[in-house]
């Protein structure tokens, strides 16, 4: 087995002094914003203030103006709008987000989410008859859309104009809409690309209250309060893997303080069955706790039921929405457990596997909502792109996740002569795939896949932040770490290594988690490793330990833990350095 390499920047000193003086930072914070490329101290200043006024401004993106003036011309003729929304987080809480915002217009609003299960993903023809037969006269689609031609041309046939709001990739053809609102249009001067499509719909709710304060129809004191939907942008964003910086991260971060407080009614049913009542909401109780709950109307059976939730004012029936989400979430969660033991069986009983770069699973009859997540854990558990198809009749409907680095999009994009239609981004696609190309499939696959990782040590290579001493983690450290929050693809959490720990305790705790007590520099660490327990018990008294130091509250007292990544004997990694 090769040896594992911890890979550590070096840093300017003199860029690192200059950072801590400027903004009376500890020269710890200043090279982790080094290491994020932030190098200016107005920049850096920037980042650790983020603020609603950093927002870019909506009208760059093209096609806005157009979109603007048909909205208006609809709210004008009262003309009945529909939102369009694609059936995972990010559409249901864009869709509920629109919706809610014009509703407070006073418009005459419907609203339409693709069923999963029956229709698959974007617009469709019968989703369309539904909003016309409603007397609907401009759909508004979200999180989907950009390749839906011929059902765009349908709808205008039928005397129905369609705005497109979309993140997704743009294909070389695209329908023939009223105006199509996607920052990855390549004529688009909106400056950053990776909105979730929930953060596409605030931009276009921001320039629709615009316009309308401009041509006197709203006073500036009047309208939607737009930072009241920011707990909807953040749930959408985050559930969706885009990266979590530049606006996105401006949009989460007050996202999330929106989410903590709890004032929307059916995010606080949401809380009550989760648990999470007083709970600080963070990316990672977004994506383990909330987001697969939303998610679940949408992968067992309709997404409309996560919708009614978010619109929902009565709190009765708000929390009568919640329970039957949690039932549906863990019939999802019974699903996933099936479906991943099989999918693991199919990976580790290939002799292929193990040096293969990718992996390509297809079975009869798994289930449609729940592949997307498979793809994301065997993603998690093997490192290595993965795609995961259930058939049907000699079809495959097939879901594929990507750690970062790895464009998904351009494989899937390499490989079009083997797919019937695809879309999505960088680490998150969908696919079409008749049974008899899966194999043709797999090996174009994996040959992107070598090709890409060809000069890549993925298996042994880590990058890490910095060393860290014991002595210099305190509670005011943490503090300043969690103002480079919040974290997620894009904008991960600081990582650290120590060498040398010597280990004064170690016990298995819950079901599969380590706790471990290491000694550095004179004192003694609380550490935390999840999904550790198959370490213990450990042989070796002296480690090396890569960590994320972050507080503990325990029975109203505040702790230091570490939260362990990695730990292993010690000088069984050799550390790297890279000169910035």
């Amino acid at each position: 087995m090769k040896k594992k390499i911890w890979c550590i920047r070096r840093n300017s000193t003199e860029l690192i002094k200059k950072l801590s003086k400027e903004l009376s930072i500890s020269p710890i914070i200043s090279n982790l914003l080094i290491n994020r490329g932030i190098r200016e101290p107005e920049d850096a200043w920037r980042f650790l203030n983020p603020s609603l006024r950093n927002l870019h401004d909506p009208f760059l993106m093209k096609d806005m103006d157009k979109a603007i003036e048909r909205i208006l011309r609809a709210l004008g003729n009262r003309e009945k709008i529909g939102i369009y929304g694609d059936y995972d987080a990010d559409g249901i809480t864009g869709t509920a987000l629109l919706y809610l915002f014009f509703k407070k217009l006073g418009a005459d609003v419907d609203f339409y989410l693709s069923n999963r299960l029956e229709e698959g993903y974007g617009l469709s023809i019968e989703g369309i008859r539904v909003l016309l037969e409603r007397g609907v006269k401009l759909i508004i689609t979200v999180d989907c859309g950009i390749s839906c031609i011929e059902e765009v041309k349908f709808a205008r046939e039928n005397g129905i104009d369609v705005i497109i709001t979309d993140h997704h990739d743009v294909p070389f053809q695209v329908p023939e809409a009223i105006a199509i609102i996607n920052p990855k249009q390549k004529e688009c001067l909106f400056p950053f690309k990776e909105l979730a499509g929930a953060g596409v719909a605030f931009n276009l709710a921001m320039a629709v209250r615009v316009r309308l304060r401009e041509r006197g129809y709203l006073s500036y004191q009047d309208g939607p309060n737009l930072r009241g939907f920011l707990d909807l942008v953040a749930i959408g964003t985050v559930a969706d893997i885009v990266p979590l910086i530049d606006e996105n991260r401006i949009l989460t971060k007050f996202g999330l303080s929106e989410l903590t407080r709890g004032s929307r009614t059916g995010i606080w049913a949401l809380k009550e069955i989760s648990g999470l009542q007083d709970v600080e909401i963070n990316p990672y109780i977004i994506s383990y706790r909330i987001a697969p709950r939303i998610n679940a109307s949408g992968r067992v059976g309709s997404p409309v039921k996560a919708f009614e939730l978010l619109v929902e004012e009565d709190q009765q029936k708000a929390l009568k929405i919640a329970v039957e989400l949690e039932r549906e979430n863990r019939e999802r969660s019974r699903i996933e457990e099936v479906m991943l033991k099989e999918a693991k069986w199919m990976v580790e009983n290939d002799p292929e596997s193990i040096e293969r770069k990718s992996i390509v699973l297809a079975k009869e009859g798994w289930h449609i909502g729940v592949i997307g997540i498979i793809a994301s854990k065997l993603v998690d558990i093997y490192s290595k792109p993965a795609a995961v198809i259930s058939l049907s009749n000699g079809c495959g409907r097939g879901s594929a996740r990507a750690q970062e680095g790895f464009s998904l999009i351009d494989a899937l994009r390499r490989s079009s002569s083997y797919l019937i239609k695809f879309g999505g981004h960088e680490i998150a696609c969908g696919f079409t795939i008749s049974e008899e190309w899966i194999n043709g499939f797999r090996e174009r696959f994996e040959e992107i896949a070598r090709e890409h990782f060809k000069d890549l040590a993925v298996e042994n290579r880590l990058y890490v932040d910095m060393i860290l001493d014991f002595s210099h983690i305190d509670l005011r450290l943490i503090d300043e770490i969690e103002c480079l929050g919040p974290f997620g693809p894009g904008n991960r959490e600081p990582l650290f290594a120590t060498r040398g720990l010597q280990v004064e305790g170690i016990r298995v705790v819950g079901e599969n988690h380590l706790k471990i007590y290491l000694r550095g520099s004179g004192r003694v660490l609380d550490g935390i490793g999840f999904e550790m327990a198959q370490l213990y018990p450990f042989k070796d008294n002296i480690v090396d330990a890569l960590f994320i130091p972050q507080k503990r509250r325990w029975n109203g007292e505040t702790k230091i833990e570490i939260k362990l990544k990695e730990i292993i004997p010690h000088g069984s990694v050799d550390i790297l350095e890279e000169i910035t």
